[in-house]
């Protein structure tokens, strides 16, 4: 009889805490969300933040030569007719 009361107490144990958690998830993962939200906030203003009327220029190298980049041999394909 010990036995079945065991196994009751647990199964009765896993659905009380499946349903707690069901409450209990939303206003945790809310609550995780909100807070990276406000990180990303924070870093996109921390990013952005300059003063008034201040130009910043990013330009690319001046070395677009991508030939000189290449360490490939050209291969020429011929056709071959049956």
């Amino acid at each position: 009889m010990k036995f079945f009361e065991v196994i009751i107490s647990i199964i009765l144990f896993f659905y009380l805490f499946k349903i707690l958690i069901r409450l209990i998830a939303p206003f945790i993962l809310k609550r995780i969300m909100k807070r990276m939200q406000e990180r990303f906030y924070n870093q996109y203003q921390e990013d952005t933040m300059g003063e008034e009327g201040e130009v910043t220029i990013e330009s690319q190298s001046k070395n677009n030569n991508s030939k000189n980049d290449i360490d490939a041999e050209y291969v020429d394909f011929e056709e071959i007719e049956d």
